[in-house]
């Protein structure tokens, strides 16, 4: 679905991220989707993702579709709430990676002159 495609900007969902999962705050890039067992007997559509900002290298990990939004859902209270500019903290550099990863995704693509 391409709702759920590789590279696509995302959030856990706040219940995920109350719950204290390491990055949770982080925006995230989905790097692969599929059946996965997570937690259970039943396979559900999961989602392999990786915490911004990329040049920390932070661990890879799976997550069911229900656990993650847009990254427009919770964007702006992340940032209000969470985010303290100006820090220099791993959490504000992904967030202005998110922008930034955003805003060339939405440049329409360069037309080549023959």
């Amino acid at each position: 679905q391409r709702k759920w495609r590789p590279g696509r900007l995302v959030f856990l969902a706040s219940r995920v991220r109350s719950s204290g999962v390491a990055y949770a705050a982080h925006p995230h890039v989905i790097v692969s989707s599929g059946p996965r067992k997570l937690g259970g007997t039943q396979a559900v559509t999961g989602l392999q993702l990786r915490p911004l900002p990329e040049s920390a290298d932070l661990p890879l990990a799976w997550y069911a579709v229900t656990d993650v939004v847009g990254l427009t859902v919770d964007f702006e209270h992340i940032w209000r709430k969470i985010v303290t500019p100006g820090s220099g903290s791993l959490l504000e550099e992904a967030m202005w990676e998110a922008i930034e990863k955003r805003r060339l995704s939405r440049k329409p693509p360069v037309s080549v002159e023959a």
